[in-house]
């Protein structure tokens, strides 16, 4: 009867959360037994659930996992074949050739182009003139807002 009080003040603990490891081994010796109070009966599947999981086999086989093929091989041909395709447009592509400008016709470009640098100290003495202009552009201004005035 003693016991019997104990295990229930144990119990009483368990569910509030209070007991220690050692008064819970207490509890699952005891449940253990078969000789169990009829009140406490009732308790007995909280504690012994660890018996009867350990006796617990199971018997379906384990199902196979499918193993997925890697694609590292398709990725590294795919990479090859970018690669070759870039370089074979870098090295096929066809590049724009230069026109050769034959040689009669070097001398009368190059004739021309002496003939323009003749020009243009006749063309610079020309805008000079033309800037002196605007030199005597601010001083008739002056003179214009004087007389209104």
């Amino acid at each position: 009867m003693e016991s019997e009080n104990r295990i229930e003040e144990l119990i009483d603990k368990y569910l509030e959360a209070e007991t220690s490891l050692e008064e819970e081994s207490v509890l699952r010796a005891y449940f253990k037994e078969e000789s169990v109070a009829p009140h406490l009966v009732e308790y007995k599947p909280i504690f012994s659930w660890q018996e009867v999981t350990r006796q617990e086999k199971y018997i379906e086989p384990l199902p196979q996992l499918k193993v997925e093929k890697k694609w590292y091989y398709h990725q590294i041909a795919a990479v090859l074949i970018i690669g070759f395709m870039a370089l074979g447009g870098f090295f096929f592509w066809p590049q724009p050739q230069k026109e050769k400008v034959p040689y009669a016709n070097q001398k009368l470009a190059y004739e021309n182009s002496k003939d323009l640098l003749a020009l243009l100290p006749e063309a610079l003495k020309a805008s000079r003139t033309k800037l002196n202009y605007i030199k005597v552009l601010p001083t008739t201004t002056e003179k214009i807002i004087k007389i209104k005035d």
